[in-house]
């Protein structure tokens, strides 16, 4: 037996063994505070959310209520000259009758949507310490909705603002009971990548713009 073959056989053996040995304790995981990750807000968390979610060129519109949200959606759909708008959002379903939202409501498309200019949904969580979107697949967007329309407009209220992911996390555990959605994921901001030639990109590899209408 050479000496590479004595080696392999050597390295071998003990990873049999180390499989083996339950008895073995487990390497402990450090815990990282997160004030030593991000940074402390001292504003409240929809002037957090807003702060962060427009440093990373997202766009928070602020509503009083539901027909301020109305009169706002439609003046950017108008204003971007859009026509081919689609909603996956119970949200705005629930408002169907309400004269505020005749015109956006009769506005939307349906069909394929990998040719709708924007898209709007709902969410289950805004997360204000990193300005973060939380979505699941319980929701009617689904997964391939958000990635694949150039514009995500997103509806949320101030109740679905929480601080941290943790809290995030624990809200979302408390309200499926187990029974969770089969994914969970984050949209931080429009679509972004700097892999070629190290210059930023925006709209790649999902919406090239992200538009937040909060309400109060």
């Amino acid at each position: 037996m050479n000496d590479n073959q004595k080696t392999r056989d050597e390295v071998l053996a003990a990873i049999r063994m180390a499989l083996h040995d339950t008895g073995q304790p487990q390497a402990v995981l450090p815990i990282v505070a997160s004030n030593l990750v991000f940074k402390s807000q001292e504003e409240g968390l929809v002037a957090g959310f807003t702060r962060v979610f427009s440093s990373i060129d997202g766009q928070v519109i602020r509503c009083e209520n539901d027909s301020q949200l109305a009169g706002e959606l439609t003046a950017l759909v108008k204003r971007k000259g859009w026509t081919k708008v689609s909603a996956r959002s119970q949200w705005l379903e629930q408002r169907r009758g309400q004269e505020a939202f005749e015109w956006i409501l009769a506005t939307l498309v349906d069909g394929d949507f990998t040719h709708t200019e924007a898209g709007i949904t709902d969410c289950e969580h805004l997360v204000a310490q990193t300005g973060s979107v939380v979505m699941s697949t319980a929701q009617s967007a689904g997964r391939a909705f958000p990635v694949y329309v150039p514009v995500h407009i997103v509806i949320a209220n101030e109740a679905q603002l929480v601080y941290s992911l943790d809290e995030a996390i624990l809200q979302m555990e408390q309200r499926y009971q187990g029974d969770y959605p089969s994914t969970w994921y984050l949209m931080s901001g429009p679509s972004r990548t700097g892999d070629i030639e190290k210059t930023l990109v925006l709209g790649v590899h999902g919406p090239v713009e992200v538009y937040v209408f909060l309400v109060k």
